[in-house]
């Protein structure tokens, strides 16, 4: 399977290269899987790669929850951002079911020109999901089945160049060096197997405290969370044997769930989430002297974190009564990190590929006006082009108050002076009346893991 390389002459010359054809080959596995109707990709990954892959992340500094390795099965890597392949392309109709939606085109990609819409967007499910069948054999016993039962296979001779990659050196190392018990290949995958263990412990304690919180809201159409956290005193009653920094990390376990809903980022490392934990959860490092303390806005992972008041007196609550508005971190105020789509005028009236907007919005338009169309972020200075009915305002203030309606995504006109016009906010729904019969779009919200909030207690609009 060759691959484009693009204007890269040399690949082997790149410092990346591993990196690098790794992208290239998940991407181009991901397409052909794609173009084939196949949702499940089966890799070869032996225990000795396991072995090797601990290995090398020990080298690298990782501790515990990096040393877990290669999943059984995940996502497939590579291909974010790749509709149809990665977490996309499919509809989870029990899921729409219970939000109260219909996947039809004529419900999602028309516009009502400023009146309200139908509930909440289609979440977004599918894609191609990859496993590893054979962690659990060595290389040599896969070798002797094949040889038993004389199956040809393929192995690559530049396998065996210590020098070209890290990955080969440690090969070699298992192979070739006396190597002391606890860094043997057998060691490498019990510390795996141990680390696996921790980590689940540690999610599947961080789940059940998301259960005992009290989400309240998720509102698909401006990318918002609304939810009040348990006590923190739960995570203490979750195991008795939780040290402070087990109870740090399945506070920031949970997080991490919550951010993903929000979040524009690919992934959120627990690292960077520790201050966030001490924010959210502060009586974990018994940095709580008082109940009056307040807590304050924060970002993090691109998310805001707004603390939200009932009507009574703050001075007299608890903290843990507050609750947290989580929407997208405002964007920057450099033009350059802000998300840009453009999609050129087509005169076939066909639609554009779905594109990933932000990380959070899956949209495709259908432009046949005389101008191209740009996606980028709604700002202040829009408002003196789009013209705002009391129905708009309306709509804008329930779903995208303060700082969350310059967080939407806007549809503009570009003229032949470069001069941009806002005429629709599409994950609202609403619209200039004069792009009706030109300009038309679909949204869908990335995929979310509704499940791992308490659906009893949760509105989805």
């Amino acid at each position: 399977m060759g691959f484009d390389w693009g204007k890269i002459e040399d690949p082997g010359s790149k410092t990346n290269f591993e990196s690098l054809a790794r992208t290239y080959r998940f991407q181009t596995l991901g397409k052909a899987c794609l173009e084939h109707g196949i949702d499940s990709l089966l890799l070869a990954h032996h225990e000795d790669d396991q072995a090797e892959t601990v290995m090398m992340r020990m080298i690298n500094g990782h501790r515990v929850l990096g040393l877990v390795g290669m999943k059984e099965e995940s996502r497939i890597p590579e291909c974010y951002g790749l509709h149809g392949i990665c977490q996309s392309g499919g509809i989870d109709n029990s899921s729409q079911l219970q939000l109260g939606r219909s996947d039809s085109p004529a419900s999602l990609g028309s516009f009502n020109g400023g009146h309200e819409h139908s509930g909440p967007l289609v979440i977004e499910s599918g894609g191609i999901k990859i496993y590893r069948p054979l962690l659990k054999f060595s290389k040599s016993r896969l070798i002797a089945t094949c040889q038993n039962e004389n199956m040809e296979w393929f192995e690559d001779h530049t396998n065996k160049d210590p020098s070209l990659t890290m990955r080969n050196a440690v090969r070699h190392m298992f192979r070739s060096a006396a190597m002391p018990n606890t860094l043997k290949s057998g060691s490498m995958i019990k510390l795996s197997e141990k680390c696996k263990l921790k980590e689940q412990s540690l999610n599947n304690a961080a789940r059940e405290l998301l259960q005992k919180s009290f989400p309240s809201q998720f509102n698909t159409r401006a990318g918002t969370l609304t939810i009040r956290f348990a006590n923190n005193n739960h995570i203490g009653r979750l195991n008795l044997s939780w040290s402070s920094k087990d109870k740090g990390l399945i506070a920031a376990f949970l997080l991490r769930q919550v951010v993903a809903f929000v979040t524009p980022d690919e992934l959120v490392h627990l690292s960077s989430l520790h201050g966030a934990v001490r924010r959210v959860f502060p009586e974990i490092f018994g940095e709580i002297s008082c109940e009056t303390e307040l807590p304050v806005t924060f970002t993090v992972a691109g998310v805001r974190f707004q603390p939200r008041y009932p009507q009574q007196d703050k001075i007299s609550l608890q903290y843990q009564k507050f609750e947290w508005l989580i929407s997208r971190q405002p964007h920057s105020s450099l033009p350059s990190a802000r998300p840009r789509i453009t999609i050129p005028r087509s005169g076939t009236g066909k639609w554009s590929e779905w594109e990933l907007y932000d990380g959070r919005f899956w949209i495709r338009v259908r432009n046949s006006s005389s101008y191209s169309v740009v996606i980028r972020p709604f700002h202040k200075g829009d408002t003196q082009d789009f013209k705002q009915t009391p129905v708009t305002r309306k709509i804008l203030k329930a779903h995208a108050p303060e700082l969350v309606r310059w967080t939407l995504p806007a549809i503009a006109t570009i003229d032949q002076s470069d001069k941009e016009k806002v005429v629709a906010l599409p994950t609202l729904n609403i619209a200039a009346p004069e792009i009706e019969k030109h300009i038309s779009w679909e949204v869908r919200y990335k995929n979310v893991d509704i499940d791992s909030l308490c659906k009893s207690k949760l509105c989805v609009v």
